[in-house]
């Protein structure tokens, strides 16, 4: 065969995994991963299901593999034909789209968790603005209040007794009357 037919068939059978299972399982699991609105447990799911996508893969190369040295060597199982030699050169190119994307998902997922860093950052330096200007103007209503009245603790202690002393008193009258 020549290397256009070889690489067409490479291709197809690669279109194969994709469309398999183990590919369908990988790719759900990608688009989990690549969606910033999800959150880290469907990531951590995503992760897992990858996981198996990946072990299944392996464990069919495998089988693929040994059936290959069988045919090479021994022939117990009478399997040697150019579909098996294709199946497992576009697993092997299948594993490294499987391996590219999980390093594009890594890199996505590292930028999602920086850009919320920063969304975070921001909403605190907003936030503690805020409570400055707040504090502000509240220590400067405590300065105000405390420019009229006495500031020590022994007035301020008076000052609340005769407040005390004064609603007393003022029951006391309205019960009278």
């Amino acid at each position: 065969m020549d290397q256009i037919t070889t690489t067409l068939f490479i291709f197809l059978v690669l279109i194969l995994w994709a469309i398999s299972p183990i590919g369908i399982l990988f790719f759900s699991a990608s688009k989990t991963l690549f969606s910033k609105k999800s959150s880290a447990f469907k990531r951590k799911i995503a992760w897992i299901v990858q996981s198996v996508a990946f072990l299944t893969w392996a464990s069919l190369m495998t089988i693929m593999l040994i059936i290959y040295l069988d045919s090479v060597s021994y022939n117990v199982f009478g399997v040697r034909s150019v579909i098996l030699d294709f199946a497992i050169m576009s697993g092997f190119a299948f594993l490294f789209i499987m391996l590219l994307m999980c390093i594009i998902e890594k890199k996505t997922i590292a930028n999602i968790k920086n850009e919320k860093a920063r969304e975070s950052s921001k909403e605190r330096s907003i936030n503690q603005e805020e409570d400055f200007k707040n504090n502000k103007k509240i220590n400067e209503g405590v300065k105000i209040a405390d420019a009229k009245t006495d500031s020590g603790i022994k007035a301020k202690i008076k000052r609340k007794l005769k407040e005390d002393l004064k609603e007393i008193v003022d029951e006391e009258i309205d019960k009278r009357l």
